[in-house]
């Protein structure tokens, strides 16, 4: 197979991006759509998309920095995990299907919205909102009982232990931050003088596509038979762009999907942030694995993993890294069984390389003085 790599160097540093520009637009998905082109007929249109996209990437990435202040064991959901979802959905695409400026900026702003609810700052309400959530007092009675031995009084619920709110909040932002996502394209923040704040500012594409853009980030955390279900009509453009824009909504639905799973590496999990932010140990062996794998690649139709060795005090990490390229390869053969079912193009990406053959993948990111052996009941 011809092994392909992404169109923007891994070489590049931060401290380079000033002077070319975000990542995201050296991809060939970016340029073959939203970027600036000679002669273009449709130029005002496509500006007016890219224009609003870095816009929204501007707020999108002051509420992604805020994550870490509630949730900061998790790994790295800020920009440069939402500006690598272009690259990786480039790979899956392939260069054979494409997307049109629309497509690609409904994408980008999925890519910018859908993990942001794991930030308190993604309700304008604060804290009341999370109490005022069905969940709350079930979740907080849990932690209060498990750290005191004793089911809570009711004024233990109210002036609840730090740490039992501490994991309260934590859990809950968690497990509803895809349903956030859905309402945040056209939720409003309002400063002291009452000036609104949307993430989407311009209201022509706001009214229009924010409803859409968050079904889809919301849509990451479905089930696959529902994402296939949902998004089974094509929606037509704005008023205001070229008729010829339709939206495949299924197709960017699965984009999303496939891509933030298939973002795992060490970009997601610096080796000094773990340090700094001392992970408790189910988040801790997430950041072990990931900051072990190298950029993902093509391989043919297959995503390929390859990483540095693990040491046999860390094969904990090994194993979690095999399921989760498991549930990857899952993931793109299901998205690619529904295309092909659907009599539609399918993307370039369709497995994972080896994420059933263990001797193969055990090549790829190698155990270190230890042989793993798969002992699943069959």
């Amino acid at each position: 197979h011809t092994r392909v790599v992404s169109d923007w160097s891994s070489d590049v540093c931060s401290s380079d991006l000033g002077e070319m520009g975000f990542p995201f637009e050296e991809t060939r998905l970016w340029k073959s759509t939203l970027a600036e082109r000679p002669n273009d007929e449709l130029s005002a249109p496509r500006s007016r998309l890219r224009s609003a996209l870095l816009s929204l990437r501007e707020r999108a990435g002051l509420l992604a920095g805020e994550i870490p202040l509630e949730l900061r064991e998790l790994t790295v959901h800020d920009l440069s995990h939402s500006d690598s979802l272009w690259e990786t959905a480039e790979l899956i695409l392939g260069a054979d299907t494409q997307l049109n400026p629309l497509e690609a900026f409904v994408l980008g702003a999925c890519f910018l919205v859908h993990d942001l609810g794991m930030g308190l700052a993604a309700y304008p309400e604060g804290l009341d909102s999370l109490k005022s959530h069905r969940l709350w007092f079930g979740m907080l009675r849990n932690f209060i009982k498990q750290s005191m031995g004793t089911a809570p009084t009711e004024e233990q619920l109210l002036n609840p232990p730090t740490e039992a709110l501490r994991r309260t909040q934590f859990e809950l932002l968690r497990l509803l931050h895809a349903e956030r996502a859905e309402k945040l394209a056209y939720t409003s923040w309002k400063d002291g003088k009452g000036d609104q704040f949307y993430l989407i500012d311009e209201m022509d594409l706001r009214q229009s596509l924010g409803h859409l853009i968050g079904q889809i980030s919301h849509s990451h955390w479905w089930p696959i038979g529902d994402v296939a279900r949902y998004f089974d009509r094509d929606q037509g453009p704005p008023v205001c762009l070229p008729g010829e824009w339709q939206i495949d909504t299924l197709r960017v639905a699965l984009l999303l999907r496939l891509s933030d799973a298939a973002h795992i590496d060490a970009g997601r999990a610096p080796a000094f942030l773990r340090i700094l932010r001392h992970p408790e140990p189910n988040s801790d062996i997430h950041w072990a694995f990931q900051e072990k794998l190298n950029k993902v690649q093509i391989d043919g139709d297959r995503l390929m993993y390859t990483g540095s060795p693990f040491a046999q005090s860390e094969a904990g990490a090994w194993w979690l890294c095999v399921d989760t390229l498991r549930m990857v390869d899952r993931e793109l053969r299901h998205a690619d069984s529904l295309l092909s079912d659907r009599g539609e193009a399918r993307f370039q990406a369709r497995s994972v390389v080896a994420a059933d053959d263990l001797p193969v993948l055990a090549k790829l990111i190698k155990p270190d003085g230890w042989v793993p052996v798969d002992a699943r009941i069959h």
